[in-house]
């Protein structure tokens, strides 16, 4: 459940090996605006894993520094230096991540089922029950060995089983 960064590459390392799935979000259209635009080093080594580094790296820019502005004090600029590891930091706009990783989905036939939303779900000791709607009013009640939530801070899943979110 969510179709973001996380629940983009759970799905598609999923289908790389050969784990059946499905990915839903709330969402009719993905977000087009920017709200996270770094990416570590260590996540385009599991990127280069996957195969999608070389595509992240050509549609960002290298993050080598930053500037701090605190009310009533001088900017700090400051130089990151990441010569010691195989990548740096790169600057790529959310909105991109989940371009390029959805696209990457794609290539192993999976598609984002978009404005389906996680209603309800229970649990048992054979799987997981949930209840889907969709923005055309239909709905559907299906049943999964597991549901993972990668659905953010106002997590349907976690709301479901009654998860508080710490912060």
């Amino acid at each position: 459940v969510g179709a973001g960064p996380v629940g983009l590459t759970l799905a598609a390392e999923l289908a790389r090996h050969g784990v059946r799935c499905r990915i839903i979000d709330r969402l009719a259209q993905p977000s087009p605006y920017c709200r996270a635009i770094g990416v570590t080093p260590r996540t385009l080594e599991v990127w280069e894993d996957m195969g999608v580094a070389r595509v992240a790296i050509d549609a960002g820019l290298w993050i080598d520094g930053f500037r701090s502005l605190i009310a009533g004090h001088p900017p700090h600029d400051a130089v990151t230096d990441y010569s010691d590891l195989p990548y740096a930091s790169l600057g790529l706009p959310q909105d991109a991540t989940e371009r390029l990783l959805t696209d990457h989905l794609r290539g192993f036939g999976v598609q984002v089922e978009r404005g389906t939303t996680l209603t309800a779900l229970s649990q048992t000791a054979s799987g997981v029950t949930v209840q889907l709607a969709r923005g055309d009013g239909t709905a559907e009640t299906a049943s999964f060995a597991y549901v993972v939530g990668c659905d953010g801070a106002h997590s349907a899943v976690r709301h479901a089983l009654g998860i508080a979110f710490e912060g």
